[in-house]
């Protein structure tokens, strides 16, 4: 809200925050203690604090703020939670296939609601294969976008208390980028898809909440390689 701009540096021996001001001038670095965290940072609803992976920095001077969550002690959730804000303006915690809504009380971290569902009813496993984002609507509404070799790539629509809502299955694997979310639910993924005949082809398509079956499909001409980002 006050201009302050903020960026990951992500390597493997140790990611580092930094904070600039408007004009370029740096106001303060940090290392949250993150490891090539390969998440994009979050600010907190009245952007006080910024969310990198699990961890929480102070916005104003770069500050480590002491959180201790729920996957703390998990040998499997504990590097791999990521905190992040919805659509809704709530604050939320990915802890492995689970999406928890939480405030931040003089205790701590408050747990409000947990949307636990039946993943392991879908024929996903509980240690592999976890979701590489999440997300909440504005009404609510929580998806998670699983991308893996192995697995395909996939969105899982649920409602807030863990009711699913949709699904599908876009024809891409590690490669497949959710690139946003549209106020009428609609997703906007890209990747390869993989051919005998034609080899690999790149496509980006659209799905809606409720509908497995693509809106439309748009293929890229011959050459074009994958997807690294885009904006909508």
């Amino acid at each position: 809200p006050n201009g302050i701009i903020y960026y990951l540096l992500e390597t493997p021996l140790g990611d580092t925050l930094i904070a600039l001001l408007p004009n370029g001038q740096l106001l303060w670095t940090m290392q949250p203690g993150t490891r090539g965290a390969d998440t994009g940072l979050r600010l907190s609803p009245d952007g006080q604090q910024i969310f990198v992976k699990n961890k929480v920095v102070n916005a104003t001077d770069g500050v480590l703020v002491e959180l201790t969550l729920p996957t703390q002690d998990s040998p499997v959730y504990a590097d791999k939670s990521q905190l992040f804000v919805g659509a809704d303006g709530k604050t939320y915690l990915l802890a492995g296939h689970v999406v928890m809504q939480w405030t931040q009380t003089s205790q701590g971290f408050n747990l409000v609601q947990s949307a636990d569902w039946n993943y392991r009813g879908a024929g996903i496993s509980q240690t592999s294969g976890l979701p590489v984002d999440a997300g909440v609507t504005p009404k609510g509404d929580i998806w998670l976008f699983y991308a893996h070799d192995y697995g395909g790539t996939l969105i899982y629509w649920l409602d807030s208390t863990g009711k699913i809502l949709g699904s599908f299955s876009p024809p891409y694997g590690r490669d497949g980028r959710l690139l946003a979310i549209d106020g009428t639910d609609t997703a906007f993924i890209c990747g390869s898809s993989y051919y005998s005949e034609q080899g690999p082809v790149t496509t980006c398509e659209a799905y809606r909440q409720d509908d497995s079956t693509a809106v439309w499909t748009y293929s890229f001409p011959e050459g074009a390689n994958g997807i690294l980002g885009g904006v909508m």
